[in-house]
């Protein structure tokens, strides 16, 4: 008989042990891969961080929702942006814009950066073009579409900004600020009942928010008035 021959029964004692640990090792890895982020998106799981940005100091609160934009936790975010906390609030909304930003991914992110940019330096045919381009590309972008509703909203286009506003809210019912883009665009095109709807929708998203409190309180005061656009010089009055 071959010396082989007697070494392998040995041999297969001797590894049959150690590959049902490795084995089992494996299966347990495998079992964590995909059990660690279902339980980190976990209905407790996020209401343990909205917790936590409720409750938390700065630096806890602010862990917090980073970790709820990563989860794409959109309805504990609505949630602590109803919060009677001023701090718990910013920081919801921080993370609300960030999420829907970030919605249409990286490219479309750096394209509406760089209309930002375009703004702030008043290039705004430049911004404008930016804007179109992202939504040529990503026409289910709804941030994209809120922006250059506020962008339009900026530059008198009131009928063009309302229809942006209009396609952002379709895409997205929980953009409170394309609600607030909307009811303006209405108030200053003088359909004051469809902007006391769209602003008391604002209103219900971000109860707290003090533009659209006080955009609803002067259209309900203009309401009261003949139903005509406002002429430019009382445009103040509204923003």
């Amino acid at each position: 008989m071959p010396a082989d021959a007697t070494l392998i029964p040995s041999m297969h004692r001797l590894f049959t042990p150690l590959l049902r640990r490795l084995y089992g090792l494996l299966t347990v890895v495998l079992v964590a891969w995909h059990a660690v982020p279902a339980a980190l998106n976990s209905e407790w799981n996020r209401a343990r961080l909205l917790h936590e940005m409720e409750t938390g100091d700065t630096a806890r609160r602010s862990a917090a929702a980073r970790e709820l934009t990563r989860l794409r936790a959109e309805d504990e975010l609505l949630q602590a942006l109803q919060s009677a906390r001023a701090d718990v609030r910013s920081a919801a909304a921080g993370a609300l814009f960030d999420l829907w930003l970030n919605s249409a991914g990286y490219d479309a992110r750096v394209t509406l950066f760089e209309a930002f940019q375009s703004v702030q330096k008043k290039h705004f045919n430049h911004a404008l073009a930016l804007f179109t381009q992202v939504l040529e590309e990503h026409p289910g972008f709804s941030e994209a579409w809120n922006r250059r509703a506020a962008l339009r909203t900026n530059l008198g286009q009131f009928d063009l900004a309302l229809d942006d506003a209009r396609r952002a809210v379709l895409l997205n019912p929980a953009n409170f600020a394309a609600w607030q883009v909307m009811g303006v665009c209405h108030m200053r095109l003088g359909h004051y009942e469809a902007a006391v709807r769209t602003l008391k929708e604002a209103r219900r998203l971000a109860p707290f928010d003090a533009t659209s409190r006080q955009l609803l309180r002067r259209c309900l005061q203009l309401r009261r008035e003949p139903a005509m656009p406002l002429p430019p010089s009382r445009w103040r009055e509204i923003v």
